[in-house]
């Protein structure tokens, strides 16, 4: 009986042990090796951070990959992170929200970001700037890349950059449309156009940030 108590209790082990291994390797299988100097000789940075971010990685099943070094690729779009001493890229059907608590990105939302794999724009990672119910407000970031030309005496020099681009995004009872980060633009998406600049002139919020747009966001669904 002791024998067979022991046996059960060491299989048990096992399967747990097995259990953690395969959640640990979740992240190196559903995801790709990328070449970390694929962009020597290119000026600027095609990050959406300056430097890697400590972060939460969930995956479609809400498993929650906690204290993972990572980074925003505007280049190609998506998040690339480290495990095991090596970085890779994250396949975003697998892992479709990253929480960063500390992010200390200039003007953006205060505390935590989120980034989510969102439908309507095809795989790509976009930052969740106010979201309730059917309205939400999301923000994309990509680079481009662009030559420019410097003359010195005998030769014309060319050197490519990374060029940061940033796109905001309304969505209103399951619409969506491109807006621009001013007053005017947010208004005449929502409407309600005595209460919002009332609210924009009471608290002197002129949507320098992504902070001031959720808030200008959260005043205009407290109206509902």
């Amino acid at each position: 009986m002791r024998c067979l108590k022991y046996y059960f209790t060491l299989l048990s082990m096992i399967l747990i042990s097995s259990l953690s291994l395969a959640q640990a390797n979740l992240l190196m299988t559903n995801s790709k090796p990328i070449n970390e100097k694929r962009y020597a000789g290119i000026k600027g940075s095609p990050y959406l951070f300056k430097s890697h971010v400590r972060g939460e990685i969930i995956n479609h099943k809400g498993e929650v990959y906690q204290d993972i070094l990572l980074n925003y690729n505007g280049d190609i779009q998506n998040i690339e992170a480290f495990k095991d001493d090596r970085m890779i890229t994250l396949k975003s059907n697998i892992y479709p929200r990253i929480i960063i608590r500390d992010h200390k990105l200039k003007k953006s939302v205060d505390g935590t970001l989120e980034l989510v794999n969102h439908p309507y724009f095809r795989g790509d990672y976009v930052m969740e700037i106010f979201r309730s119910g059917l309205t939400a407000v999301y923000r994309k970031f990509s680079v481009s890349l662009i030559s420019v030309e410097t003359n010195i005496p005998g030769e014309t020099i060319t050197k490519d950059r990374f060029k940061p681009k940033n796109e905001y995004y309304l969505i209103l009872n399951g619409e969506y449309s491109k807006v621009n980060r001013k007053d005017k633009d947010f208004i005449n998406a929502l409407g309600n156009e005595n209460a919002l600049r009332g609210f924009l002139k009471k608290s002197k919020n002129k949507l320098k940030t992504d902070q001031d747009i959720r808030e200008l966001m959260e005043f205009y669904v407290s109206l509902q």
